[in-house]
């Protein structure tokens, strides 16, 4: 008889568990057994799909199995197969969790008194145990150990997280200052948030007409800018909606959006376009709570290579801008 099911994320398939220590993989569509999975020491008292539908995990008595389900999409007629990624008994499962938590927990202990060597010691050991390595609470604790500790370089890096799923091309990303969110712009004409913390999306906010190739976030505020060829569009990131925009016809010359970024403070925007005539290249300001426009003085077309790029000064009282030159714009200058 059966145990325990569970239905994929997707909606494609079932997994069930039964007390004869099998568990089956079916076809919500067709009502076929896909695959009879074996290996159980005894019944199968509990099954789940991973969040992806690329995992399944069927577990019971003294024992947990992880099956990776490969689905060949273009070969018709094939389908699922699962294959066993590992075996394991809980006792194992329980003696890692033992070690790991131990070592955790005496390398808060040399964190709080002060003894950020000892601590990061401890907390490389804990990576080392299986499973652990990518631990959130480890890289949290080895974080707080860099901003108390001597930092001597980067030592290492690794990928912490991927996001995957119906994305287009994405142009371009930035990150809120407090590390939080991120800001990715695509070519669907999309602009989305995420929460960097379990890769979740938090908004997909639409409102442009072409994909999306700048984005940038402020440091106070909690705004966002986005710009696709034509448009430039201010966001509310915490409420996922649309501030203010500027259409791109309303610069005094316009040849399409190559740049835009916006100020540490969210007061301001740069933004870069030219003169489809000439093809002189010009650099905007945009004053967004008055919404005014004050154009800076022109580059020659003998200097522009790509499209020009610029900085703000945290105080937004300067900005760098270059392409084959530096320069740089007192904005406190510019009436």
């Amino acid at each position: 008889y059966i145990v325990s099911v569970d239905v994929s994320p997707d909606g494609r398939f079932a997994i069930s568990g039964s007390a004869d220590k099998t568990a089956r993989l079916w076809d919500l569509k067709t009502g076929k057994e896909i695959r009879l999975l074996l290996n159980h020491g005894d019944q199968v008292t509990s099954v789940c799909f991973s969040p992806d539908s690329r995992k399944v995990i069927t577990c019971g008595r003294g024992f947990v199995n992880i099956w990776e389900i490969s689905y060949p999409e273009d070969w018709q007629g094939i389908p699922a197969y699962p294959i066993l990624c590992r075996s394991e008994r809980y006792i194992e499962i329980e003696q890692r969790q033992t070690q790991a938590k131990t070592l955790l927990k005496n390398a808060l202990i040399c964190l709080d008194g002060g003894d950020h060597h000892q601590s990061y010691n401890l907390l490389r050991c804990a990576q080392t145990v299986t499973d652990y390595a990518r631990d959130i609470e480890i890289i949290e604790l080895l974080a707080r150990c860099g901003q108390r500790g001597v930092r001597n370089g980067l030592r290492e890096g690794w990928c912490v997280r991927t996001i995957e799923g119906d994305l287009d091309l994405i142009n371009a990303v930035s990150i809120s200052p407090d590390g939080k969110f991120a800001l990715s712009g695509s070519e669907d004409k999309t602009v989305r948030v995420w929460n960097i913390r379990n890769g979740r999306q938090v908004f997909c906010l639409e409102g442009h007409r072409s994909g999306v190739g700048y984005v940038s976030m402020s440091r106070s505020k909690n705004l966002a800018l986005s710009a696709c060829g034509e448009i430039v569009i201010i966001w509310d990131n915490l409420k996922g909606r649309e501030l203010a925009r500027l259409v791109g016809r309303e610069l005094q010359y316009f040849a399409g959006i190559h740049f835009a970024s916006l100020s540490p403070q969210g007061h301001l925007a740069l933004i870069q376009s030219g003169d489809p005539i000439s093809g002189t290249i010009y650099a905007y300001i945009w004053n967004i709570s008055e919404n005014a426009i004050t154009r800076l003085r022109w580059l020659p077309k003998s200097t522009y290579i790509q499209p020009q790029r610029g900085a703000f000064s945290p105080d937004e009282r300067y900005i760098i801008s270059y392409n084959k030159v530096l320069s740089f714009w007192d904005l406190g200058a510019i009436s």
